[in-house]
């Protein structure tokens, strides 16, 4: 610790005494007519709102809106050329240790009278300052007793224009925040999104026709569980419900093709499947003469049928044999 520290510790600087004020500038807005002052406050927090909306100088915490001191210092110029200035700072020592830094900011109008002033402090207690230099937290003292000396002079037009009265700066830092893009910046990040979001539906489809592709191309069952198991990986980017039922669904058929053709190869009738029965219906239905029926029945012994199937299918070849027995006696 210098001595310059230690003689500042031992003496704290005292805040100077404000000169009176002439009655004449001791009004912000030269008016004591309280409709007037409405008047005046209604419309330059109705300006305050605008621009810091376009601006994004607001913090959402919890679901309120907190100025920033940007905002502040903004609204000090407008309500009559307040501005700031630091009467001064110090450290605030622990024995040999500084633990943080205070400092006291004064209000100050167009004719170099104080207005107002606050005190603050910035402590390395804090979550966010225990590790961060010591001008960091002089600054952080400063900013904050800025913002509140400005909020004890103008706050009630901080609150005509829908905000919080206290600075977004002076909020427990342990509180998360939410800054409010403008709205400029909101429609460039919605933009942004929206981008990202058709560059990765494109790329998950890319690889959903990939997927599909490898199983059409498949020649043993390896080649499918090797599609499934990409499916399955973290990596993947088909991510879609529908899309990867879609791809299981295929493997299925595709697993179920190999199956007849192993069966088919061993001499065992493949089983027949209900696409198969409406196929043949179909061929029974559409035959034209005896002779196509018995083609009919080629195709049908290749097939393991069902009790239920195989009923239907002898029901309906027995009726089309009938159909062309009956139309041979006509012409004969």
């Amino acid at each position: 610790m210098t001595e310059e520290s230690k003689a500042l510790v031992a003496k704290p600087i005292e805040p100077p005494h404000p000169l009176p004020i002439p009655a004449a500038r001791a009004l912000m807005f030269g008016t004591d007519n309280p409709r007037e002052i409405v008047a005046r406050a209604s419309e330059i927090a109705k300006v305050l709102k605008d621009v810091v909306t376009q601006q994004g100088l607001i913090s959402r915490i919890g679901n309120k809106d907190y100025l920033q001191l940007e905002a502040w210092t903004f609204l000090g110029q407008m309500a009559g050329g307040f501005t700031t200035m630091t009467a001064w700072s110090r450290p605030l020592m622990d024995g040999e240790t500084c633990v943080g830094y205070e400092a006291r900011v004064e209000v100050i109008d167009s004719f170099g009278t104080v207005r107002g002033g606050a005190e603050a402090q910035c402590l390395r207690s804090e979550g966010n300052w225990k590790k961060r230099d010591s001008f960091a937290l002089r600054s952080m003292a400063q900013t904050r007793a800025a913002g509140k000396a400005l909020r004890g002079v103008l706050g009630f037009i901080a609150v005509l224009a829908g905000y919080e009265g206290c600075p977004e700066e002076d909020m427990p830092q342990s509180m998360p925040r939410q800054k409010m893009p403008s709205p400029a910046q909101g429609a460039a990040e919605m933009g942004a999104a929206f981008d990202e979001d058709i560059a990765k539906s494109k790329a998950e489809f890319a690889e959903f026709q990939a997927l599909c592709l490898a199983l059409q191309n498949a020649k043993t069952v390896e080649d499918v569980e090797r599609t499934e198991a990409a499916l399955d990986a973290p990596t993947c980017l088909v991510k879609d419900p529908k899309l990867r039922q879609q791809v299981h669904k295929k493997a299925g058929a595709v697993r179920a093709e190999f199956a007849r053709a192993e069966k088919a190869a061993s001499g065992a009738k493949p089983k027949a499947t209900p696409a198969d029965v409406e196929a043949h219906l179909k061929s029974l239905n559409a035959a034209r003469s005896s002779e196509d029926l018995d083609r009919c029945v080629e195709s049908m012994n290749r097939f393991r049928w069902s009790k239920i199937d195989r009923e239907r299918l002898g029901d309906k070849l027995a009726m089309r044999r009938t159909d062309f027995e009956l139309a041979g006696k006509e012409q004969a």
